[in-house]
């Protein structure tokens, strides 16, 4: 090992020498005064000494700069060197193939099919080594799922593309042969061409080729397809249940210009209904015609089925007739159109039709329903429901804009929605828009379901036809006087008389998690922050034993503290999701406007401490400002490829709506 080097030292004069400097001189250097001639020659000639040595310091400083920067040098190129083998070292290089295939399919995208692009997985671990390449590629059920894009338009199609779609149906081809005999999860977008012609049909005839080669081994099918290709795929493949003996999920989105042609489209997809393997079906119109709800066709369902969505808005009997077919379903979601008596004048009048009973339905959501005698609520029996979302049209469930203070409302004497809700004996999350709700229907919802542990209210866009991009969505306007407030104040408070009616005894006595999505004018922004502040603290109490205090083994329930001595005790909130209207910037808001000051999440943590509790272990705060009043566009993430590929532009989404 090579000897460090070493520098000579130079010692600094010191001691008797600079003493005798300070005595003679150092008077003169208490003033601006020009010393005799004399004395400046003597200073002068007594630092000549002490300059030689400054100068030889400075010049070993040089020489010791030097040598630092070549051992700085030798140093990074030994570390250079020596960092190129240390991956040889890596702990994973020491993972076993079938752990390192575990790990790669975690990589995979959970929320859509993978794209053949080199940017996404799986496609993307092949081009890291030749190790993972052989990994990925022995690996099947990384290529068990795959999303397959029809370019309509030009403007999103080099010249390269539009060449070698050969190459592209060789490269599908070689993705499902890797999948080797595993079910198929397969995904097609195809968008309606501005121009009304595909760029390329016999790329597409190739691809449907290509499925139907490989339709025996799909279990899962999701279709956004333009007219003229739906069309094609029909022709080429025949939907029958020999050809797909394994499909169990359908998505369907048709692409349509026409009411004739989203007839045509609705005609055609009743050709998947005969399937009898089918469990899941998900089946998305947006501006669809009310009455195409009404085809014939549309209304043999399988038997099979144990999840539903419907987002098309339709009129209950058909809603009903579809629900009485599938007596196996354990998720449902409907949209029901409030403006449908009219269109449906030949069909039975609900209070005729026989009640559907549902004995496995654990989920259910209906969109657009309102609290009366025709509701599907009124024909609906789900024992075992578990989780209810009721998101009421726009007008709420029985509120008019003229009516003077419809927080005082009464009852009818019969309501449906209650009388299934009090049927429902195993409810334990309900989800509601109680922007749309007025107090009184709000309590009498909140009263009928004591065994609900998680509340959501949530008041963006309506229930399950809203997109797959609602959580960036604003929320509905909440005037919460007459909605919100007997929850959050265990009261009723008239907005026009200025008076106030206490509740008998605390809702939902059992609660434990508590998520709010509000938007609220800034007026009452202030009120609202304390209510919510005082309603969680009310609800999140202390540990309190038991009798069986004494036994080591004995352990703490959750005991509520309420203001009234007469009220039970309630559970204590152990989850709390807030997310409000955003915080005004101070820089860009109105100078009329009021900028909030109230810190929610610092408040309730606080009364978390207070009493002994810990939050993220006892208590799970969450509390956000997302939204804010300046509107701002959203950055687009994907750019034009997402475009292509059928993505949406901040989800990554590939089914654009909520299942």
């Amino acid at each position: 090992m090579a000897s460090p080097v070493v520098v000579a030292q130079v010692n600094p004069l010191v001691g008797d020498f600079w003493k005798q400097i300070e005595t003679r001189f150092s008077p003169y250097i208490t003033h601006n005064d020009l010393p005799p001639e004399d004395i400046a020659t003597d200073i002068k000639g007594a630092l000549v000494e002490p300059q030689q040595q400054l100068d030889e310091v400075k010049r070993t400083i040089e020489v010791l700069n030097l040598t630092l920067q070549a051992l700085e040098r030798q140093r990074d190129d030994l570390q250079d060197r020596i960092s190129s083998y240390t991956p040889i070292f890596s702990p994973i290089r020491r993972l076993p193939d079938d752990m390192l295939e575990e790990i790669f399919f975690h990589c995979l995208p959970q929320h859509r099919n993978p794209i053949p692009m080199i940017s996404d997985c799986p496609l993307m671990l092949t081009f890291v080594c030749r190790k993972w390449r052989d990994v990925a590629l022995s690996a099947p059920r990384l290529w068990s799922k795959l999303h397959i894009s029809f370019e309509h338009e030009p403007r999103y199609i080099s010249q390269t593309e539009y060449n070698d779609w050969p190459l592209r149906v060789v490269g599908l081809q070689q993705w499902i042969q890797r999948s080797g005999s595993l079910p198929l999860s397969l995904s097609l977008y195809c968008c309606d061409s501005v121009f009304g012609e595909m760029f390329e049909p016999s790329f597409a005839r190739e691809v449907m080729l290509v499925i139907k080669q490989n339709a025996h081994r799909c279990a899962s099918l999701e279709m956004r397809l333009s007219q003229d290709m739906f069309n094609m795929m029909h022709t080429i493949i025949d939907i029958q249940p020999e050809v797909f003996p394994q499909l169990k999920s359908i998505r369907h989105s048709p692409s349509y210009g026409s009411t004739t042609s989203a007839e045509m489209a609705l005609t055609l997809f009743s050709h998947w209904l005969s399937l009898p393997t089918l469990q899941e079906i998900h089946l998305a119109m947006y501006s669809a015609p009310p009455h195409l709800a009404n085809t014939s066709s549309l209304l043999r369902w399988p038997a099979t089925l144990t999840r539903l969505s419907f987002h098309m808005g339709s009129n209950r009997p058909i809603l009903l007739n579809i629900l009485r077919q599938c007596r196996m379903l354990e998720e449902c979601a409907l949209v029901v159109d409030s403006f449908d008596a009219a269109d449906f004048d030949d069909l039975s009048e609900p209070s005729c039709i026989e009640k559907v009973t549902l004995p496995y339905l654990r989920r259910l959501s209906i969109d657009g329903e309102q609290d009366g005698p025709d509701s599907i609520c009124a024909q609906l029996d789900a024992p075992a429901l578990t989780h209810f979302l009721f998101f009421p049209p726009h007008y709420g469930i029985r509120y008019e804009s003229e009516n003077p203070d419809p927080d005082h409302v009464p009852r009818p004497t019969y309501s449906p929605l209650l009388t299934f809700l009090s049927g429902c004996r195993f409810l334990e999350t309900l989800t509601l828009n109680s922007a749309r709700i007025i107090g009184a229907d709000f309590y009498a919802i909140l009263e009928s379901v004591p065994s609900v542990t998680t509340l959501i209210l949530d008041h963006r866009l309506s229930g399950f036809l809203r997109s797959s991009f609602v959580s960036s969505a604003r929320p509905e306007w909440c005037n919460f006087d007459y909605n919100l407030y007997p929850l959050l104040n265990q009261e009723f408070k008239s907005k026009y008389l200025n008076n106030s009616i206490p509740l008998d005894k605390p809702l939902l006595p059992n609660l434990k998690s508590f998520t709010l999505f509000c938007c609220l004018q800034h007026s009452d922004t202030h009120m609202f922050h304390d209510l919510i502040i005082a309603f969680c603290n009310s609800r999140i109490h202390a540990h309190h034993p038991t009798k069986a205090d004494d036994d080591s083994e004995s352990t703490s329930t959750l005991v509520g503290v309420s203001d009234n001595a007469n009220h039970p005790p309630t559970a204590s909130l152990e989850y709390i999701k807030i997310t409000l209207d955003g915080l005004i910037d101070a820089n860009t808001a109105d100078p009329d406007l009021e900028l909030i000051e109230v810190d929610i999440e610092a408040d309730i943590a606080k009364h978390v401490e207070t009493i002994g509790k810990k939050v993220g272990k006892d208590v799970h705060l969450d509390v956000a400002y997302p939204w804010i009043d300046v509107p701002q566009s959203i950055p687009t993430k994907l750019g034009p490829i997402s475009l292509k590929e059928g993505l949406d532009q901040t989800t990554d989404y590939t089914w654009p709506y909520v299942d």
